[in-house]
């Protein structure tokens, strides 16, 4: 039983590492860009940026359910989030290690843990 934990554990784990990496890159890119569209024109490099960001916080959101065993749809729409963004290392063993884990966390959730 300890060892399925583990997964449901490294998947939270990866999915608010990829989540963190994904704000900061997101926060930079709406923060820069945005001077720089009132010179260049186009806005759209702004507005991904925002998006990139949002992203992050769903899967730092999907991480932090996934280290508490709950919820296990939201956790696993994190970790696609994260792979959505472009964090392919580290979303695609999320998502692996939250379908491994689905048994533990739907466990754990019926027992009220």
């Amino acid at each position: 039983m300890r060892r399925h934990r583990c997964k449901t554990t490294a998947a939270g784990v990866l999915c608010i590492i990829a989540g963190t990496a994904q704000m900061s890159v997101g926060t930079v890119l709406a923060v820069v860009s945005a001077p720089a569209a009132e010179l260049l024109g186009p806005q759209w490099l702004m507005y991904v940026g925002i998006g990139v960001a949002v992203l992050g916080v769903i899967s730092i959101t999907g991480g932090v359910l996934a280290l508490q065993r709950r919820l296990w749809g939201l956790a696993l729409a994190g970790a696609i989030c994260a792979l959505v963004a472009g964090n392919i290392g580290l979303a695609i063993p999320a998502i692996v290690f939250l379908s491994l884990g689905k048994d533990v966390v739907d466990r754990e959730a019926s027992q009220g843990w």
